[in-house]
């Protein structure tokens, strides 16, 4: 019976999932990749963040014989691609429109406080880590259907690497816990007060005091509805499930008074672009009819 020792991990976090757990990408093995793996008697295992790979135990010379070939350096190569077509929209450093690929590699990697090998220089993912498709170091690694529908990222992990590879120097497998993390996009969140409450002394608070609203004045809808407009102070993250508490109220004679208990939260598809104070700024619509 065979024996599986782990060599590699790679994980992914993401801000807007809950628990940071991005369970909606896919690695794919390049060709080459997937060669080495049955070759060399590895085991590629998927997990709810990422992936796994160990090594036979009985086989190990052939993977060492591998790693010797000073012509042709061992590296695993894995296209990854998220199962929401939404993803871009919502993680940093994307936009939702371009067609950029993030590119990591093990061969700058830094040291985290829970001990996992970061492949990106800093915090998160940043635009220093994107690449355009035609870009030199994706050459070998895109096929004509990745020009159509390009994966989020590729990673490639270095057997060899000195200081963050996979076998110290008397070639024995060294156990290396790769880990990249995204952010997730923020953006003001401007609610739009349509009916009846437009035309009266209402404002948005939020019951935890941990986001402001403003006025931000009256907008024409395209359908010359007028609406009364609020916007957030700050920007906020978005999430798949927020924990926010915002409530509508309105100012009457002796007191204040809650019109809506809980107001809906941003999403997706509700995200515009707008500027204000000469800066521009994404921005979360929500409309509100009352």
């Amino acid at each position: 019976m065979s024996t599986y020792l782990p060599l590699f991990s790679i994980a992914v976090e993401h801000e807007f999932f809950s628990g940071a757990v991005c369970s909606c990408l896919d690695f794919v093995a390049t060709e080459n990749t997937h060669r080495l793996i049955n070759n060399s008697g590895l085991l590629l295992r998927k997990t709810n963040d990422g992936i796994h790979v160990a090594y036979d135990e009985s086989r190990l010379e052939s993977l060492q014989q591998y790693a010797l070939d000073t012509d042709d350096a061992l590296c695993f190569e894995f296209k990854v691609y998220s199962s929401s077509a939404e993803f871009k929209s919502y993680s940093e450093p994307f936009s939702a429109s371009n067609d950029e690929i993030a590119y990591l590699t093990n061969d700058n990697v830094s040291l985290d406080d829970a001990g996992w090998l970061e492949l990106h220089a800093q915090k998160n993912l940043s635009k220093i880590d994107l690449l355009p498709p035609d870009a030199a170091q994706l050459k070998d690694m895109l096929s004509q259907k990745d020009r159509l529908i390009p994966p989020v990222f590729v990673v490639k992990i270095y057997a060899n690497e000195k200081q963050n590879g996979l076998f110290d120097k008397q070639l024995k497998p060294v156990v290396r816990n790769y880990k990249l993390r995204f952010k997730a996009r923020q953006t003001v969140w401007k609610y739009f007060l349509l009916g009846d409450m437009a035309k009266q002394n209402a404002y948005i608070v939020d019951a935890e005091n941990k986001v402001e609203f403003e006025p931000a004045g009256t907008s024409v809808l395209a359908d010359q509805r007028i609406a009364m407009t609020f916007r957030s102070k700050q920007s906020i993250p978005l999430n798949e499930n927020y924990d926010f508490y915002f409530q509508l109220k309105q100012k009457v004679p002796g007191g204040d008074k809650i019109v809506i208990k809980r107001l809906p939260v941003a999403r997706m598809n509700q995200t515009g672009n707008e500027v204000v104070a000469e800066q521009g700024m994404v921005v979360s619509e929500i409309y509100i009819n009352s």
